[in-house]
């Protein structure tokens, strides 16, 4: 496998989505299934998501979406949300619906097709400080095998008087496909542009045609974080958290082809209870480096039911939310940016829709994506 191709398959096992919950088989028993979501202080839309894992016996987490009659976000002042189903196992709220307000308490009502019925317990939702600086330091390393590689430490300056709180790193860069060279089946040489891509092709004089704008050819896509950053590993003094590592940033060829990566850095504050979830979450990814660390039980979990024996885990919370933006630049290197192998265009996996090619890539970028 040449190193194109390579690096490509690294960036697709590194990707991620934002804040999904990854833990191993032992935090299920057969039946149970999986809750993700959150309401803040910013703007909605928010997201629940349901699924249930396929074969306990797998060395996968494969799962499948679980469907719900009716999720509902409420709060303790008496206003609520039914939220609309955009898929089995994916419920959302409206962008001008219910909003978290510091100060109150909020929680889910998930109803499944099934009539069980599960809720979560009430969630105070607690202020938070502001991320003061973000910054990133170009630098290299010498593995013991393999070449030099390089990157940017990114570090992070945060104040918080009182509570618990985590930092979420996200990483935005674009990339691109061509859509329009799409073959039926792949790589047959009967072209079938996909519809995204603003082309189609002409039977008769044996060539593309331009039809309009390529939705398709690009994406944005996420870094996220190898393991949840809580504030328990930091020294807090004056109410301030200074020189806080919260991430990396690989300088290669797909990062920064087009010479631009956002860094978004979110201080999200907690209660003591979902402090608890998170760390959990983050002891068991460190664990599984460790041969000497014991396996972690099961997964915290706020849901009960009355008519369910079934058990459903997860971490409904409520949080406030605010954050500090930073973009690299390939210029903020002192070396330019790797080139690219082969020619992209001729490689099958380029030639599918940008959102289908890459691992949480979306066709819309950032709002703060200049």
């Amino acid at each position: 496998m040449n190193s194109q191709i390579k690096a490509f398959v690294l960036v697709i096992v590194l990707a991620s989505c934002v804040d999904r919950i990854d833990t191993d088989h032992d935090a299920f028993a057969q039946g149970d299934f999986l809750v993700e979501g959150y309401i803040s202080d910013q703007p909605g839309p928010y997201t629940i998501r349901l699924a249930q894992p396929t074969d306990l016996e797998s060395n996968v987490l494969a799962s499948v979406p679980v469907s719900a009659r009716k999720v509902t976000i409420m709060d303790d002042a008496g206003e609520s949300e039914d939220l609309a189903t955009v898929e089995p196992g994916l419920y959302i709220t409206s962008a001008n619906g219910i909003r978290g307000q510091v100060g109150r308490k909020y929680h889910v009502r998930i109803e499944l097709l099934t009539g069980e019925v599960f809720e979560s317990a009430p969630e105070l939702l607690r202020p938070v400080g502001d991320v003061l600086d973000v910054r990133a330091e170009f630098v290299s390393d010498k593995p013991l095998t393999g070449p030099t590689e390089y990157g940017f430490n990114v570090t992070m300056d945060a104040e918080n008087e009182e509570g618990f709180v985590r930092w979420r790193f996200t990483g935005t860069y674009m990339v691109e496909t061509f859509p329009e060279l799409k073959q039926h089946p792949e790589c047959s040489l009967i072209p079938a542009p996909a519809p995204c891509s603003g082309q189609v092709w002409d039977r008769e004089t044996l060539r593309l045609i331009y039809v309009g704008e390529c939705t398709c050819c690009f994406c944005w896509v996420d870094d996220t974080d190898a393991k949840p950053n809580l504030s328990d590993e930091r020294i807090v003094t004056n109410g301030r958290y200074q020189d806080v590592p919260i991430g990396y940033v690989p300088f290669d060829r797909w990062r920064f082809h087009f010479f631009k990566y956002m860094i978004k850095v979110e201080q999200m504050s907690l209660t003591e209870e979902a402090f608890a979830f998170w760390k959990i979450i983050r002891d068991q990814k460190e664990a599984t480096s460790d041969l000497f660390q014991p396996a972690f039980g099961r997964l915290k979990t706020n849901f009960t039911s009355a008519n369910s024996p079934r058990n459903a885990i997860g971490f409904f919370y409520a949080t406030a939310i605010r954050d500090q933006v930073l973009f690299l630049s390939a210029d903020d290197a002192t070396l330019p940016v790797p080139p690219f192998d082969l020619d992209n265009r001729s490689l099958c996996i380029f030639q599918k829709e940008c959102d289908l090619a890459w691992v949480n890539a979306s066709r819309t970028p950032p709002k703060e994506w200049e």
